[in-house]
């Protein structure tokens, strides 16, 4: 998130530079002298927008901290946005558009005034990340990837049927009365959760499980969230009426013995994606 937004916003004022400075603009109402401070900013709206990715905690006032720095880099980007449109439509000279360039170097200005106020608020009031791990820069773009599979075709799958035969015999074979664990691991991008999406819907399809659930598993996950994904899905799949979380409670053996009367002594398939840490099986 905060590489995206960095990237994008340094594009445009890039551009809007350039423009400026093509057009003459600087001295027209410090527009671009605006600009080029913004661009100098950068590297500190990049330090803030890392740590407002990396505080996944519940402190209120730092997640009130981390939506203003995000408001501030929309601002700025609205700004380049604007700059870019009048030096490109041919509007930078003249003075019927004084009062849009007047009004674009005041944004400008109070976008950076701001984030000097967050930056002080920053360490006026001691906002630091929270404790463990924060979620990699890259988990999004996993995380899109990953649910895409469930729309690949079958005709689309080229070099994996032997995979998928022999993990649809493990997956549904009728007399293993055990409940049966089975991990398909290897690099990224070999294919690993288009196969299991393949094998999942068939054998749900063919109804050979009585419950079912897909699950997602983020790297910075927490047993609890995790079991209230297990749940909602078993309820979604089996029609059963969505619980909320208060209706099972927030403590992990009130979870524990949700999933546990769901699943009572049905046949069920519960498929953990994008597992990271061994620990969780």
């Amino acid at each position: 998130m905060a590489e995206a937004i960095a990237i994008s916003l340094s594009t445009k004022l890039a551009v809007a530079l350039s423009r400026s400075a093509a057009l003459g603009l600087s001295r027209l109402w410090g527009v671009r002298s605006e600009i080029a401070a913004a661009v100098q900013d950068l590297d500190l709206l990049r330090a803030f927008l890392r740590f407002a990715d990396s505080h996944h905690g519940t402190d209120a006032l730092a997640a009130a901290w981390v939506k203003q720095v995000r408001d501030t880099a929309f601002e700025l980007e609205d700004a380049a946005d604007e700059c870019c449109y009048l030096s490109g439509h041919g509007r930078a000279r003249g003075w019927v558009n004084a009062r849009a360039w007047f009004a674009l170097s005041r944004r400008l200005r109070k976008a950076r005034e701001r984030l000097s106020q967050l930056s002080a608020a920053k360490e006026r009031y001691g906002i630091r990340p929270a404790d463990g791990p924060a979620p990699p820069a890259d988990s999004m773009v996993r995380r899109i990837l990953a649910e895409s599979a469930h729309f690949v075709e079958k005709e689309e799958i080229v070099g994996l049927s032997a995979h998928e035969k022999q993990l649809l015999e493990w997956v549904a074979k009728d007399d293993e009365p055990r409940r049966t664990l089975v991990s398909v691991w290897g690099m990224g991008g070999v294919g690993k959760t288009t196969l299991a999406t393949r094998v999942y819907r068939e054998v749900v399809a063919a109804s050979r499980f009585d419950c079912a659930a897909w699950v997602a598993v983020s790297q910075c996950f927490t047993m609890d969230d995790l079991l209230r994904k297990i749940l909602r899905e078993l309820h979604r799949g089996g029609g059963a009426r969505a619980e909320n979380d208060d209706d099972v409670g927030a403590d992990y053996r009130s979870l524990v013995a949700a999933v546990r009367d769901h699943l009572g002594e049905r046949r069920y398939l519960v498929v953990l994606d994008d597992v990271w840490d061994a620990h969780l099986w």
